[in-house]
């Protein structure tokens, strides 16, 4: 079904159907697909369609890879009820942050290449994937801003993740890597705090400032 002219994700009832290529259509909804009656499909392969969010692509039991690449995503709303997929490929959209990232428990690889990714925080918001070991965020803003110091920034910020690849850079995170990624972040943390507490005495000392000048006003206006 790849290289037609497909508008809609539509339901996929064959009961024996594996592997599910619909690469290359203009699909730009899910709207109208019931993942529940897609018992035996596998791989779901939507690379360059027109998709801009995933609202109805959900609940497939035994899905394990799915494929989105190339499309113009801009938030995963909508993705949901995969309980065996363990890989994940949004590579080339246009995906900035993640207001909530998909409950995925059996994630192991993330695509994530060429995006518009530009801030640290979208990183932490992966927290929750236990199962992730490969993750690849090169191509985006962060990226360019960050370069090799991007692997640090996701080991950090995701350190009990089970790691083997990073960036397309193998090999598992060694205990040196893991014990300088807890003093940078606690090191980081103090940082915050002494931030903050200096925030709040500047806000103190003006507000102390600003009661002083309002009593010497009313004082002279006496």
């Amino acid at each position: 079904m790849t290289n037609n002219q497909l508008r809609d994700l539509t339901d996929l009832p064959q009961e024996r159907l594996v592997n599910v290529n619909l690469t290359n259509n203009k699909i730009d909804n899910c709207k109208e697909f019931n993942g529940g009656v897609c018992k035996s499909v596998k791989r779901l392969n939507l690379t360059k369609n027109r998709l801009e969010d995933l609202k109805g692509l959900s609940c497939m039991p035994v899905l394990l890879e799915l494929n989105l690449s190339a499309n113009r995503i801009t938030n995963l709303c909508g993705i949901e009820d995969f309980p065996c997929l363990s890989k994940l490929n949004l590579s080339s959209n246009k995906i900035v942050e993640f207001e909530r990232f998909p409950a995925l428990p059996a994630l192991k690889e993330l695509d994530l290449t060429g995006n518009k990714i530009a801030s640290a925080e979208a990183i932490a918001k992966l927290s929750h994937l236990s199962c992730l070991e490969n993750l690849d965020m090169t191509g985006n803003p962060i990226h360019e801003e960050k370069g090799d110091d991007l692997r640090k920034e996701i080991i950090i910020a995701l350190i009990e993740l089970p790691w083997k690849n990073i960036n397309g850079e193998g090999g598992e995170i060694d205990e040196t890597q893991i014990t300088e990624a807890r003093e940078e972040k606690e090191e980081r943390r103090k940082l915050a705090e002494e931030a903050e507490k200096e925030r709040l005495a500047e806000l103190a000392a003006l507000e102390e400032e600003k009661k002083r000048a309002e009593a010497e006003a009313a004082e002279a206006g006496v």
